[in-house]
């Protein structure tokens, strides 16, 4: 059985990384037996990322490329019935989450004055209180300096809201009224956009994050339609 390598979650289930969630849903999808575990260090990652798999004693990291080793090893492939337009298609839009929606996502949660003592309760719960005062505020400042340098955290914040809606439009858009992103199959960029949309819910810590999905009702209804297919033990 393959061990899923993820960080904690919290009490709501769904996690708090879109990656961790984008590849256990990938499992639940694919029908493959795992286990979970949880871990906080990433002190045995070479790309110091997470999630990993151990698979046959093969620590494997980054989703994508965990995602490629299961279609090479294990002969499952969400994609196989998606043309080359709707693979390109799929590329791009990952590139959209993985690469833009999450850094406004990460800013808001760990560099955000207001928002950040709610999350940091929330990831490091359970924590000794000065672990919290200095792991994770140091952990908080680098985010923060990374952001910067990207050019994310040099956008005020009604900017940094303009491309979160921007790029959320463009998901809609594209969505329309299908049930999945092409059609009435799922396939691998569902659970890239499922897993980057849940993250845009405020789910208690981020303000700004209020009302954002709501004005696209068809993204409302993919998430809601997506727990209660493969997270229903979430819904409860």
């Amino acid at each position: 059985m393959i061990t899923l390598i993820q960080f904690p979650k919290s009490s709501k289930c769904l996690s708090f990384s879109p990656f961790c969630l984008k590849l256990e849903t990938y499992f639940k999808i694919a029908k493959i037996p795992y286990e979970n575990k949880l871990a906080t260090s990433i002190s045995n990652s070479k790309k110091k990322k997470m999630p990993m798999i151990l698979d046959a004693g093969q620590l494997i990291e980054d989703s994508t490329l965990i995602i490629e080793h299961l279609k090479k090893n294990h002969s499952i492939d969400l994609d196989s019935h998606l043309t080359p337009e709707q693979k390109a298609i799929a590329k791009s839009f990952q590139w959209l989450c993985e690469k833009s929606l999450v850094d406004i996502v990460v800013y808001f949660r760990w560099a955000d004055k207001k928002n950040w003592p709610k999350f940091r309760e929330i990831i490091f719960r359970g924590a000794p209180w000065l672990i919290k005062a200095t792991v994770a505020n140091i952990i908080a400042k680098s985010v923060t300096k990374t952001l910067y340098a990207s050019g994310v955290g040099r956008f005020t914040d009604a900017e940094k809201l303009k491309i979160l809606d921007d790029n959320l439009l463009a998901i809609s858009t594209y969505l329309a009224d299908k049930k999945y992103f092409f059609g009435d199959q799922v396939s691998t960029i569902d659970t890239i956009v499922f897993s980057h949309l849940v993250q845009v819910e405020p789910r208690g810590v981020v303000l700004q994050f209020e009302g954002v999905l709501e004005k696209y009702p068809n993204l409302k209804t993919y998430v809601q339609n997506f727990k209660k297919i493969f997270w229903a033990e979430c819904e409860n």
